[in-house]
């Protein structure tokens, strides 16, 4: 029997946790907006205290997109620890709005498999692959003005539609 599976997302690949930060975006639900929930997702991640240091350097770019962004103020009293946290923060922000649509996708999947695995239903390979396409072409009407609860309307619209 086939399921659902979650896509992979296109990772920058600089930090460690970028995977796990882009899954976080699956603990949001309800009325927050999605260009909310990314800011508060990329801010969490930012490391704090001597773990700010160690991947600086291979974040620069994104330190320095950060100072050209007006993130931070560098005009009096510089701070690196608050300018790199920005980097960090660019660079999480990036990598989430870079993978969106895989968000969006991979939330609607959850949700369904959530509800497959709670009522035990088991997809044969024609009903996945029909799920899929349908999930597919949906995703491209959330963006990220949306509210979380859009992807789990759409979830529970094919659950209506292709699994009653």
């Amino acid at each position: 029997m086939a399921e659902l599976t979650v896509r992979e997302y296109g990772l920058i690949g600089i930090l460690e946790d970028e995977a796990d930060v882009l899954e976080r975006f699956e603990e949001f639900s309800g009325t927050q907006y999605i260009c909310d929930v990314i800011p508060e997702i990329a801010d969490g991640a930012i490391p704090i205290y001597n773990k700010i240091w160690e991947k600086v350097a291979d974040i620069r770019k994104y330190v320095e997109n950060a100072i050209s962004e007006g993130l931070v103020d560098t005009s009096n009293n510089v701070d690196l620890i608050k300018i790199f946290q920005c980097g960090y923060y660019v660079y999480y922000t990036q990598s989430l709005y870079d993978n969106l649509e895989n968000l969006v996708y991979n939330k609607i999947v959850s949700e369904i498999n959530e509800h497959l695995a709670k009522n035990d239903i088991e997809l044969t390979e024609e009903k996945a692959e029909e799920i899929d396409e349908e999930i597919e072409s949906r995703c491209s009407d959330v963006d990220n003005n949306d509210y979380i609860e859009r992807c789990e309307e759409i979830a529970k619209e094919i659950i209506e539609e292709y699994l009653q």
